[in-house]
């Protein structure tokens, strides 16, 4: 009979081996938590679901480096607070620039702003274009179409775990196509 550490250890081993079960395992166990710390610090549901989506995919590059079930949710906390420093951070900075402005004329003309985001989104389509069908619908709606993770889950018949792993599934492969077209 298997006991709760066993289970521990094994998807501990599947996470270290860069097993998607091991992944699932501790996203499940842990983003519920985190998401609520980091909603307490930040008191706006996106961010927060950001700050987390972005720790777990830091903790997956690296996911051979965890030896210990302890070690990764320390980790886990700790790159959340840090993030949701960071945004405070952002944000207060944001808030000074703000102030500072004043009056300032800080506009980007028009057209050079309308041939920005043109390349920009094309780029991005081009990358939402690669993902696997099923991430590339969930990205879609939680992030083009602004729906909840719950409107999501029932609209395409899934668990809201199964939309939240596709979501982080979808941003990590974007970040490393997009980061790639950065570094070019």
């Amino acid at each position: 009979m298997s006991t709760d550490r066993d289970t521990t250890e094994q998807a501990l081993y599947a996470f270290s081996q860069g097993m998607v079960e091991g992944f699932n395992y501790f996203f499940n166990l842990h983003y519920p938590g985190l998401l609520h710390f980091a909603l307490g610090m930040l008191q706006v549901q996106e961010e927060a679901e950001e700050v987390v989506d972005d720790c777990f995919i830091r903790i997956w590059k690296r996911h051979s480096e965890y030896t210990s079930p302890g070690s990764l949710k320390a980790v886990l906390y700790l790159s959340v607070r840090n993030g949701c420093i960071d945004i405070l951070r952002r944000r207060k900075l944001q808030a000074r620039r703000l102030q500072g402005l004043n009056g300032m004329d800080t506009e980007v003309p028009p057209v050079h702003q309308l041939m920005i985001r043109t390349e920009t989104l094309s780029e991005v389509y081009r990358a939402l274009d690669s993902l696997p069908p099923q991430c590339r619908q969930v990205f879609s709606l939680f992030y083009l179409e602004e729906r909840s993770m719950a409107e999501i889950a029932d609209m395409l018949e899934l668990s809201i775990n199964t939309v939240r792993n596709h979501k982080v599934r979808a941003l990590v492969l974007l970040r490393g196509k997009l980061g790639k077209k950065a570094d070019d």
